[in-house]
């Protein structure tokens, strides 16, 4: 399998999230200060990283790497699924890392939800950061079949921007997810596999033809529509 597209369109975040459970290579061509970043991942575990092909070994340069990735969104990504193999493995998880900077990152005004965009509780077995556990012990209670920044507003004594960035970072870290996303991944869940030619090639790859419906769509259509379900929350 695999997936490219403009950090513009769709975060790192989001990208993130959609392939922390596979294994390969993701390219992130002019996302760091005008450098190319490669990821050897082994199903959330990050093995190796390299700046345009020098090899960073040092965790907290890494995560400094990685909010520089979720604050700025620059440049495109590229994934292609494979078996990773490294000499001298990292072993890092790429979820934690993202957690803490998730947390603590500072968030562009267009990237926050609407205000009126439901969450939900999504599933998540973890650490909550240290920086949201006073706002989610608060606002855990109050989710049941979802709440929005406004609604929160007018529950605890936090404004709507207050709510937005919580909501977004609660979002990031993998607690919470837009109602809608949620009931679309539950409905899918028992929908059948898809398979794709294999990766190696060339961008513009096709993938086979899904049968889940008569009118076939690529994989890379299907992802860019997981991508659009996952930031659901902005308009």
């Amino acid at each position: 399998m695999a997936i490219f597209g403009d950090l513009a369109h769709h975060t790192f975040t989001d990208v993130a999230k959609v392939i922390r459970q596979q294994s390969g290579t993701l390219f992130l061509h002019r996302a760091y200060q005008g450098q190319t970043v490669e990821m050897l991942l082994s199903n959330d575990v990050l093995q190796a990283v390299f700046i345009d092909g020098f090899p960073v070994m040092q965790p907290v340069k890494i995560r400094d790497v990685l909010f520089y990735l979720v604050t700025h969104n620059e440049g495109r990504y590229e994934f292609e699924e494979q078996q990773v193999r490294v000499d001298q493995p990292l072993n890092l998880l790429l979820s934690d890392i993202m957690r803490q900077v998730a947390a603590d990152a500072t968030v562009q005004e267009d990237q926050l939800p609407h205000a009126e965009t439901r969450f939900v509780a999504d599933t998540y077995v973890g650490n909550v950061p240290a920086s949201l556990q006073e706002k989610w012990s608060r606002i855990q209670p109050l989710l049941g079949a979802g709440v929005s920044a406004v609604d929160l507003s007018q529950k605890l004594p936090y404004s709507q921007q207050e709510m937005r960035v919580a909501l977004h970072q609660l979002r990031a870290v993998g607690l919470i997810a837009p109602q809608r996303a949620m009931g679309e991944r539950n409905f899918g869940a028992s929908a059948p596999q898809q398979h794709s030619q294999p990766a190696g090639q060339a961008t513009g790859r096709s993938a086979a033809p899904a049968a889940e419906n008569a009118a076939p769509r690529s994989l890379v259509k299907n992802l860019l529509g997981s991508l659009r379900r996952l930031m659901g929350g902005s308009r």
